[in-house]
């Protein structure tokens, strides 16, 4: 496998996992800043960058395949840990970088999905309290998301 053409492309991969951290961290400040016009931008930046990081991979695996190289990716792994037994090795070096953007990607995506599940909660109970509902205590699930109990409606007219 030559290792020319792979770091040709998980350089390229590298560079458009960057631009996916980009929106990622734009989306959580957007999602910070409660501004819903910059989390919608924010949104299709991270999306379209989702979408050219998707066709990269796939246009690769082709790039692959044309000449003759393996692409599946634990044969590709293979030949990375045997070249990262050779001393400064810079695909090696280039795997480890690509291997931690995508997880740093990964864990920013998972953070602004918790950040924007409980801002949408708290949008919820306060809806509920101003429609007269009362709210039990909640909890999280494992995903981090507040569950939210079955309200209970508690009409201000009753009381009178």
């Amino acid at each position: 496998m030559s290792t020319q053409v792979l770091i040709g492309l998980l350089q390229e991969e590298l560079n458009r996992l960057e631009g996916l951290g980009q929106a990622l961290q734009e989306e959580y400040l957007a999602l910070c800043q409660k501004q819903a016009l910059a989390i919608e931008s924010a949104a299709e930046k991270k999306q379209a960058a989702i979408t050219s990081l998707e066709a990269v991979f796939h246009a690769h695996e082709e790039r692959l395949r044309i000449s003759g190289l393996p692409s599946a990716p634990e044969k590709i792994r293979a030949h990375i840990r045997a070249c990262a037994a050779e001393e400064h090795s810079p695909l090696a070096t280039l795997w480890e970088q690509w291997q931690g953007r995508l997880r740093q990607c990964r864990e920013q995506n998972q953070f602004n999905g918790n950040l924007m599940n409980r801002s949408r909660h708290h949008t919820l109970r306060t809806l509920a309290i101003l429609n007269g509902q009362e709210l039990k205590s909640t909890a999280y699930g494992p995903e981090g998301d507040l569950l939210s109990p079955a309200p209970t409606s508690r009409s201000l007219l009753g009381r009178v």
